[in-house]
């Protein structure tokens, strides 16, 4: 009985690890981390989501000045913007918000979660407060999931956005590596556009390109303006 049990355990731990999350599949979904990041620092600048001014889809909360954003595809987004003395900007529309934000915003908060796909809260301080566009830094915390598996980011040196504009998103430096399980496994270096598994050091780098916008804003600009 004893051997049957322990046979059956054994069964049940190997289809348990079998189940598991490997990593290179986690090096495959680091990707949405790469998007994350883009994402957040695109929609950090009012100037070039002048799109969400005439959307009847987006919730603003005019007392805290945050925006609400619940878009199936997407995720649920909320963000606000915030002067040099770390107080909410607000405004009675977001249209009065935006022009508040672009003349007064030293930084910018927000958070996006998807339950299937990836949860983040990213900080974006305007390095040029004059210039929302140019030379911003994003930090913050996020992970990604897969299926059961999620696997947390950590921003070990913050990421430079060097640019925004209508058709790209140029990222200048940074570096992510996973946490939790898959600790140091997977880093992301942005300074060399590249992501590698430390699991393998024989392994080649993943390149990405760090100037293409975000697939998600282009994405949401569509859906709130049907």
């Amino acid at each position: 009985m004893k051997k049957l049990l322990s046979a059956l355990l054994m069964l049940l731990l190997l289809s348990g690890s079998s189940g598991a999350l490997t990593v290179p599949q986690a090096q495959a979904n680091a990707l949405n981390c790469i998007e994350m990041v883009k994402f957040a620092a695109e929609l950090s600048s009012p100037s070039l989501n002048n799109f969400m001014l005439s959307s009847k889809k987006i919730v603003y909360d005019k007392q805290s000045g945050t925006v609400f954003i619940m878009e199936k595809a997407i995720g649920d987004i909320q963000f606000k913007y915030f002067d040099k003395n770390k107080k909410a900007i607000t405004g009675k529309t977001v249209s009065e918000l935006y022009n508040n934000a672009f003349k007064n915003a030293a930084y910018f908060e927000v958070t996006i979660s998807n339950k299937l796909l990836y949860n983040g809260k990213f900080t974006v301080t305007y390095d040029s407060p004059l210039k929302k566009h140019e030379n911003l830094s994003v930090t913050g915390a996020l992970s990604v999931i897969s299926g059961k598996d999620t696997v947390p980011y950590k921003f070990t040196e913050k990421v430079k956005i060097a640019e925004l504009s209508t058709t790209k998103t140029v990222i200048s430096g940074g570096t992510l590596r996973s946490e939790g399980a898959f600790k140091d496994l997977i880093v992301i270096d942005f300074t060399k556009n590249h992501l590698k598994s430390n699991a393998d050091k024989k392994a080649q780098n993943n390149p990405f390109n760090s100037d293409k916008r975000s697939q998600k804003i282009d994405n949401l600009k569509y859906s709130l303006s049907k």
